[in-house]
């Protein structure tokens, strides 16, 4: 038997980290959409419910193209450098469109912006909640192993 198992916490496993149900999925966190390639080889995942999962995925392109928009200066994807931004922003033309709402220039020539805030505020939730989840499994890990070497 491994001896790392013999205090292992299963507490947080086995639940949605959004929601609190039966995990269908696993989820990035951070998700991918806000990372370029080539990823981090030690990218987290923590278990997600389809639905949770599933429905922070628009929120977080949205957000990925905003981000992108204001660093560029404009929504227009052909001045866009993030390739998958502009691969999204390509494919949802509803996307594109509510952003190039969004912008505005002011009397001084600065652009602008109005962000969906709730958009914003699921997506940092959501990243919150799973790296939060994260930090609780490293610090039971490490508990555990801590535990451990003071058995031997």
């Amino acid at each position: 038997m491994d001896p790392r198992h013999l205090f292992r916490d299963d507490r947080l496993s086995g639940i949605c980290v959004y929601c609190g149900k039966h995990p269908d999925t696993r989820d990035h966190v951070p998700s991918k959409v806000l990372l370029d390639e080539p990823y981090p080889s030690n990218l987290s995942v923590v278990d997600a419910c389809l639905q949770c999962n599933s429905s922070f995925s628009l929120d977080e392109q949205y957000l990925a193209c905003l981000i992108e928009c204001v660093i560029q200066g404009t929504s227009e994807s052909s001045n866009l450098e993030r390739s998958k931004v502009k691969r999204i922003l390509n494919e949802n033309v509803s996307l594109r469109k509510k952003l190039a709402a969004s912008e505005s220039t002011n009397e001084d020539g600065q652009t602008l912006w109005e962000p969906e805030k709730e958009r914003i505020r699921n997506t940092i939730l959501k990243l919150a909640r799973g790296l939060q989840h994260m930090k609780c499994i490293l610090f039971l890990r490490n508990r555990t192993k801590l535990i451990i070497s003071h058995l031997y």
